[in-house]
């Protein structure tokens, strides 16, 4: 199963539409900041599935939850916005949280800054923001993120994407 990660539109749906095209996943997650993003996409896309929660930017969207708990393929992925968590490096915390969840995967946004890495035994995923990133060291580079499942095992990636050429790059 292929499945796209995004995060933090802000009200960009045109960067998020040039990935699903490219990409074709069954499954679209998404972790906050541009609900109404989304949920336009999601009319555009009925044979898709997509599964969401609000961030802190999303204030008019009080019928969406904060945080949840997504079965996908035999995986569970706990997906939150991200800013219930006050550092970024509060590893302890989130594979924790995950553990007590039952979720291979926690997956976050919020920071705008793509992050991805796996401590005992959980996949921690940021896919950053498909905005034009303002963190210099991703300047002018819209990311997402792709999961791929199969059956017993999954891989993780962060797909940037400048100027329309779609490129991958391993982050850590």
């Amino acid at each position: 199963m292929k499945i796209i990660v995004f995060s933090d539109s802000h009200g960009d749906k045109e960067t998020m539409r040039l990935f699903l095209e490219k990409l074709r996943p069954e499954t679209a997650l998404y972790l906050g900041d541009g609900i109404d993003d989304i949920r336009a996409l999601e009319k555009e896309y009925p044979a898709l599935r997509f599964e969401y929660i609000k961030g802190n930017c999303d204030t008019a969207a009080d019928d969406a939850p904060k945080e949840k708990l997504v079965s996908l393929d035999g995986f569970n992925f706990y997906l939150t916005h991200g800013d219930r968590y006050k550092n970024k490096l509060e590893t302890e915390k989130i594979t924790a949280c995950a553990r007590e969840k039952g979720a291979s995967l926690f997956l976050h946004g919020h920071t705008h800054t793509p992050t991805l890495w796996t401590d005992r035994g959980v996949t921690v995923m940021n896919p950053g923001t498909v905005r034009d990133n303002p963190d210099k060291r991703y300047k002018g580079y819209a990311t997402c993120g792709l999961i791929q499942t199969y059956g017993s095992y999954f891989t993780c990636k962060v797909l940037f994407a400048a100027f329309l050429a779609f490129y991958e790059r391993d982050t850590g």
